[in-house]
């Protein structure tokens, strides 16, 4: 006796709804992740910044200018480097993720 499509379709859900489900469970920690990551890269600025101004006191030129010409470069060579690659790498992580669940149903 054919079984209908829906039978089918029901049948497998049993096996494949796990592994979906795990895939989207990565999926939404995805953002919790890389908000604590970015909120370190914002915590090593501060820090970066903090030693910064320390060094311009130390040679007496605080008020000079030099440590926001500092604090401009390691913004660009690093903070700003740095937050790119996490977007980059969330944004990959997630189109990973999206593959698999596309994948589980095509094989179901």
């Amino acid at each position: 006796m054919a079984r209908e499509i829906q039978q089918i379709m029901t049948e497998l859900e049993t096996a494949y709804a796990p592994q979906r489900q795990a895939v989207q469970g990565r999926m939404d920690e995805l953002p919790g992740y890389y908000a604590a990551q970015r909120a370190g890269t914002d915590a090593a600025r501060t820090n970066a910044f903090q030693d910064i101004t320390r060094q311009a006191n130390a040679r007496g030129m605080v008020y000079s200018g030099a440590p926001i010409q500092e604090q401009q470069r390691y913004v660009g060579e690093r903070y700003l480097p740095a937050l790119a690659q996490l977007s980059g790498q969330e944004g990959e992580q997630r189109f990973n993720l999206q593959q698999a669940l596309n994948q589980l149903g095509e094989r179901q």
